[in-house]
């Protein structure tokens, strides 16, 4: 299976903060993958929010970590 089936272009993540209330929780799109020479594959993700910031995390960390819950569509 690869990365793009995985976690597909523009699927949405919501980061998990015990800060914020639920409905102020940031979310996040995945705009691309990318492939570093000798370091794992990472995920460009982009914050929704006007001016959003962008991101890269390892795929591995996105999927894994807890921090960031994927939305179903």
């Amino acid at each position: 299976m690869t990365v793009e089936t995985a976690i597909p272009i523009g699927t949405v993540f919501v980061e998990h903060s015990r800060f914020l209330p639920r409905d102020a929780q940031p979310r996040w799109r995945v705009e691309r993958i990318v492939a570093l020479p000798n370091l794992p594959e990472h995920a460009a993700i982009r914050k929704l929010e006007p001016g959003g910031e962008e991101r890269l995390i390892t795929v591995q960390a996105l999927a894994l970590s807890g921090k960031y819950a994927r939305l179903d569509s």
